[in-house]
């Protein structure tokens, strides 16, 4: 069986979420973004700088890992 953990991620989780997003976000996005809007989108969302910036103003992460290794993550910011 499989042990699933998911945790709220932290500024040392960064790199985690910046490499899953290049793959992940690239596949997902890669029909319907040109390659000028993915980089724009992956800089803008993605680069290391602009995910702590999130951090700092308020976004959560949380990553899932099954059996240790990250396979996914997420983000809520809270809107009011």
């Amino acid at each position: 069986m499989c042990e699933i953990l998911i945790r709220r991620a932290d500024i040392a989780d960064l790199p985690v979420i910046h490499d899953m997003a290049e793959v992940v976000f690239r596949h997902t996005y890669a029909s319907i973004l040109s390659h000028e809007q993915m980089e724009y989108m992956m800089e803008w969302m993605y680069s290391l700088p602009n995910l702590e910036k999130q951090i700092s103003d308020g976004h959560i992460y949380h990553i899932a890992y099954v059996d240790g290794v990250p396979c996914g993550y997420l983000s809520i910011q809270y809107e009011g």
